[in-house]
């Protein structure tokens, strides 16, 4: 039993695949308004498929470009928006990685604590009330001027890997811009847009 493809006249689209136990000659007696054309091993076929009479091959596409079970490339919109939101998401789980030394319910004091470390190193005489305050519950495992200076060297090293982390965000944003233009002008195709490396390394 040999399996046919049944493709419409005219518009040479498939509109059925079928197996059958006649000849080709049989067929394509049987359906003259069809094209019967029989499937040999290795050769792709699909429903809605086009036929291409020149080469004898089956296509995705009514241009011929996409032979039967390939999958065509996005288009460079939808993979430039792809990429470029694969950079953000991977700059915002680097960006968390690196929150604040402390606990959650800590972290939301980051910014005070930082302010009252800043503050009262420039000048003893500011009255942080919140370093006093940790100071006073630590049992005298803290002093004023130890605990302001782990905040401030927390401050620098988080200072250091988010601006490392945004700058890697922004060169690589600016690179996916320069392919999609060199994509547009025709020095690049759109699996470039694809292949485009979307790493964002936590330092």
């Amino acid at each position: 039993m040999n399996t046919y493809a049944m493709v419409s006249k005219p518009g040479n689209i498939v509109t059925n695949v079928f197996p059958a136990d006649y000849r080709l000659q049989e067929l394509s007696s049987m359906f003259p308004n069809y094209i019967i054309v029989r499937i040999t091993e290795g050769l792709k076929c699909a429903n809605g498929d086009y036929y291409n009479v020149a080469d004898g091959l089956f296509y995705i596409d009514p241009d011929f470009t996409w032979l039967s079970g390939t999958t065509p490339p996005p288009s460079l919109d939808d993979a430039y928006a792809a990429s470029l939101k694969m950079i953000r998401e991977n700059g915002s789980a680097a960006l968390m990685s690196i929150k604040p030394p402390y606990s959650e319910q800590e972290a939301s004091t980051w910014w005070a604590q930082s302010e009252e470390a800043k503050l009262w190193v420039s000048n003893n005489s500011f009255v942080p009330e919140m370093l006093n305050a940790i100071v006073a519950s630590s049992s005298g495992v803290y002093t004023l001027q130890t605990l302001a200076s782990e905040i401030l060297s927390n401050v620098t090293s988080w200072k250091e890997a988010s601006g490392n982390i945004l700058g890697q965000i922004k060169y690589k944003t600016d690179q996916l811009n320069t392919i999609k233009a060199e994509v547009i002008a025709g020095t690049k195709n759109v699996m470039d847009v694809v292949n485009f490396n979307v790493d964002i390394i936590t330092p």
